[in-house]
């Protein structure tokens, strides 16, 4: 049985994880630029990693995932493509992608509101003020 991550470090590699899967699936797999992603690398990354590096990773990670779906062609969607040794269709691989990003931001959400015992207000009333974030 593996071992449960401290939830800091779980923190510390969601922004990594969702930034390689952006460049895997889309960059890579759609886009056609060579995989250069080191998996065991990230999940062995302890820190500490500054706010802005991770920041800086996952910002460019998601405009060169935004510059590869910008040039698809539409038609393009159901057509298969060969990426991390499954056959899937692009629409499908773009999916995965906002599923699994989906997925790390709740992690990201839940463990801040954990850490910090406070309601992001992500939701709230008509009329009411703006949420301090």
């Amino acid at each position: 049985m593996k071992r449960a991550l401290p939830i800091c470090l779980l923190l510390l590699l969601s922004l990594p994880a969702a930034a390689a899967q952006h460049r895997l699936l889309i960059v890579s797999g759609l886009g056609g630029t060579a995989d250069t992603r080191r998996r065991q690398e990230e999940f062995d990354e302890r820190g500490p990693v500054p706010a802005a590096d991770l920041r800086t990773r996952l910002h460019t990670a998601v405009e060169e995932a935004d510059a590869v779906l910008a040039a698809l062609d539409p038609a393009d969607l159901p057509h298969q493509r060969h990426i991390q040794g499954r056959d899937v269709s692009v629409l499908g691989a773009v999916y995965h992608v906002v599923e699994h990003f989906g997925m790390h931001t709740g992690q990201i959400v839940y463990v801040t509101k954990h850490l910090l015992g406070i309601d992001l207000s992500f939701y709230r009333p008509a009329g009411a003020r703006r949420p301090w974030w």
